[in-house]
């Protein structure tokens, strides 16, 4: 069992302290073991304290689904100032995985995917009766969209009687006898 001297201890509890993390320190130092630096920060008296629990309450101070500038300067902070990401994220009232996910959506697809698609503005109430028909302006609308429905069913049946007999030269018919036909619906092939 290796010996460490009190600068040593007090060297590794420093670089925990500051990265917040045991495997880290045990990686950046090259010592002591994980369980060791465990012993070391119970006898110091901090414990690792447990990851606080989100509460998600949804306040217009603090919205579940914040707006893309909230977005765009905790990834600012995080990744161009060199903030941590653990502090800007404590600060912000969201996770981490939060904020990394909004850099991966910033990176993929731009500004415009930060905002939230909750956001949407809330619909006034209907109001009933605003744009009333008279019922012999709606019946006549009904009768002669009926009319325009029977013309093209009549000229496509016609059309397709036509090209039966190969007689008929289809691309030099304009219109039909008996049938005006405007040239919207001209028939040509």
């Amino acid at each position: 069992m290796p010996y460490y001297s009190l600068s040593q201890i007090a060297k590794a509890l420093k670089t925990y302290h500051d990265l917040r993390s045991v495997s880290r320190t045990v990686q950046v130092l090259g010592y002591p073991t994980r369980a060791r630096l465990y012993s070391w920060i119970h006898e110091e008296g901090k414990v690792r304290t447990r990851k606080r629990k989100c509460s998600y309450k949804n306040t217009w101070e603090h919205p579940r689904n914040p707006p893309a500038n909230i977005k765009l300067e905790a990834i600012r902070r995080c990744f161009e100032n060199g903030e941590k990401v653990v502090d800007v994220a404590e600060g912000l009232g969201y996770s981490t995985a939060c904020i990394y996910k909004w850099r991966r959506l910033y990176l993929t697809k731009g500004t415009l995917a930060l905002q939230s698609c909750n956001r949407k503005k809330p619909r006034g109430p209907l109001e009933e009766g605003k744009d009333d028909f008279s019922s012999a302006e709606v019946s006549a609308l009904n009768r002669k969209v009926r009319d325009l429905e029977m013309e093209v069913a009549i000229l496509k049946e016609t059309l397709n009687i036509l090209k039966k007999d190969p007689g008929v030269d289809v691309s030099a018919l304009n219109y039909l006898p008996g049938l005006t036909c405007p040239a919207a619906y001209s028939i040509t092939t």
